[in-house]
């Protein structure tokens, strides 16, 4: 990757830190939330036990908060976009909530898709079940065969009666995210898994290999 692997620690005072979908291709492109990039110019990625790299800024798209970087590494491991979420289905997350507190090599929760819509009727993303923290945007939402079914956006959010609900977050459909990378000329996979659904250990230690985490400077 560009710079090669990076002695020490990526913490810094003025870094943000936030989990990324690494490799959505093959030539080393990584998939992330606009608004974990916006305003930075220095990109790090770490994966534990795989040490830092440098990324490159490559495109980004503020209306459906989507960026895409890109390492100078090919991969011979890349998780397949799935376009179709269904409802009720088992859905992953993993990513690095609260870094600096929980474990820093991530967390993994499971719940369901509670709805194939977003706030609103939004329909470029799905409501889960999944309990999302500060440290989950740009991570993967995965079903139970292990496709990229969206991408973490955001948290809960409160109603109009001030009611906050819980276990209501969104990811952005794989759909948006596919348009928005092959619009910039990066081709994901798209052919799924469709059978022998995996356990939660599986799928851990498939999200594990796909997700890192970024230092925006």
């Amino acid at each position: 990757m560009l710079g090669g692997v990076i002695a020490g620690s990526i913490a810094a005072p003025a870094a943000r830190e936030r989990p990324v979908v690494v490799y959505v291709s093959e030539r080393g492109h990584i998939l992330t939330n606009n608004h974990v990039v916006e305003g930075c110019s220095e990109y790090l990625v770490r994966q534990p036990g795989r040490g830092v790299v440098k990324a490159r800024y490559v495109a980004s798209d503020a209306t459906n908060d989507l960026a895409v970087l890109t390492t100078d590494a090919p991969q011979a491991t890349v998780p397949p976009l799935s376009v179709r979420a269904r409802l009720g289905e088992n859905v992953s997350v993993s990513g690095y909530p609260q870094s600096d507190v929980l474990a820093s090599t991530g967390n993994f929760t499971i719940g369901n898709v509670t709805a194939t819509a977003g706030s609103g009727d939004d329909t470029r993303k799905i409501q889960i079940s999944v309990p999302v923290h500060q440290g989950n945007s740009g991570g993967p939402a995965l079903d139970q065969y292990g496709n990229v079914i969206g991408v973490i956006q955001s948290k809960q959010i409160a109603f109009a009666s001030g009611d906050v609900p819980q276990n209501v977050n969104f990811a952005i459909k794989s759909m948006i995210a596919l348009n928005f990378l092959e619009a910039n000329g990066v081709e994901p996979p798209i052919t799924v898994r469709t059978t022998d659904p995996m356990d939660g250990a599986a799928i851990a230690e498939k999200a594990r290999d796909i997700t890192v985490q970024i230092a925006c400077h």
